[in-house]
C-alpha cells in the first residue's frame, strides 16, 4: 500500500479528485459540483494497492480554526478491507489534537474511528445539509466531532 499526500496547490489532482467524489455521490450541490473550493482544502490522500491501483481517497478542509472531512471514498471494490479507515487515520494523524468533524453519511464507519454524534444546536460547520432537498428524504447524514475540545 502507498498513501500519497496531495497538495492543495495541485488544482489538476485535486479536480480529478472531485472528479471521483462526484462520480461515486459524495458531497454534492443542488448543481452537482463538489462543493469546497480549493482554497478550504489542507490536504487530500490517495491510496493505491502494491500493484499502484487507486484505491481511495479523503479530503481535508479547514474552517475557522478546525478542520473536517470533506470527502472519503474508497472504491467499491475496495470496500469493506480496511482502507477507508487508513485514509481517515492518516488525516487524524496529520491533523493530531485539533478539532475534526465530518457530515456522516455513514455514521457507523466514523463512529468506529472515535467520532461521535454531535447536537445540531453545536454544528459550528452551520451544514448546507440542513437545507438540502434530500436532507431527512434519502439522505440521513451525522454531524460529528473528533477533537479535544468540546462542543
Amino acid at each position: 500500500m502507498t498513501i500519497t499526500r496531495i497538495d492543495p496547490t495541485d488544482t489538476a489532482k485535486q479536480t480529478e479528485l472531485n472528479k471521483f467524489y462526484i462520480a461515486h455521490n459524495l458531497e454534492l450541490t443542488d448543481e452537482g459540483e463538489f462543493p469546497y473550493p480549493y482554497k478550504d482544502v489542507v490536504f487530500s490522500y490517495e491510496l493505491h494497492d502494491n500493484s499502484d491501483n487507486f484505491v481511495g481517497a479523503v479530503t481535508i478542509c479547514s474552517f475557522n480554526d478546525d478542520f473536517m472531512v470533506g470527502a472519503i471514498c474508497v472504491l467499491p471494490k475496495h470496500e469493506n478491507k480496511g482502507y477507508g479507515g487508513i485514509l481517515l487515520q492518516k488525516a487524524i494523524d496529520e491533523l493530531s489534537g485539533k478539532n475534526i468533524f465530518t457530515v456522516a453519511k455513514k455514521p457507523d464507519f466514523f463512529a468506529k474511528h472515535g467520532f461521535k454524534e454531535i447536537k445540531r444546536k453545536n454544528d459550528p460547520l452551520l451544514s448546507d445539509c440542513y437545507n438540502c432537498h434530500s436532507y431527512q428524504k434519502n439522505c440521513f447524514p451525522k454531524v460529528m466531532k473528533l477533537g479535544t475540545n468540546k462542543v
